[in-house]
């Protein structure tokens, strides 16, 4: 479960987020909406560790991941459970190839070889894009970048469950 409890946000003298107070269950889909500039992004942005460790703003209260502050993670720690997939990927990607993409994170972890393609084989069915696999991803529409994208952070999340 991923819980705020009291979260403040300010970038200099703009308040975005007052007081913020929310679960996300696990297995559970959530969205979050709302204007612009309404703290849509900043929120992802606490989740991910942007905020504080990269972008300067004034931040209180907890983030909590499993009962745990997740600010007590490192980055790679916390990697494993979370991840974030731009509305437009096509910044995030590393390779050009679609599967290369994919399999990125696991190879940075040393995974051996048969388990990448194992892992990829699994999560592109259970996702439908399959027929992603092995393609340029520059040559992809961009709500392919993001299936691409999403299969990516979903083989490297459930990752954790086969390689501990």
């Amino acid at each position: 479960m991923l819980e705020f409890k009291n979260v403040n946000l300010k970038y200099a003298e703009d308040t975005v987020l007052d007081g913020i107070s929310m679960q996300f269950e696990k297995g559970t889909i959530n969205v979050i909406t709302g204007n612009s500039g309404s703290g849509k992004s900043s929120i992802m942005k606490l989740i991910n560790g942007v905020i504080p460790n990269f972008t300067n703003a004034d931040f209180s209260g907890e983030i909590l991941l499993n009962k745990k502050n997740i600010y007590e993670l490192d980055i790679a720690k916390r990697s494993e459970s979370i991840s974030t997939v731009f509305q437009n990927p096509k910044s995030q990607f590393f390779s050009i190839d679609s599967f290369d993409e994919i399999a990125f994170a696991l190879e940075n972890r040393n995974i051996p070889r048969d388990k990448i393609i194992e892992t990829i084989e699994e999560y592109s069915t259970l996702l439908n894009t399959k027929h992603l696999l092995g393609k340029n991803i520059f040559k992809l529409s961009g709500g392919q970048r993001q299936l691409v994208a999403i299969t990516g952070v979903a083989v490297y999340g459930w990752r954790s469950l086969y390689f501990r």
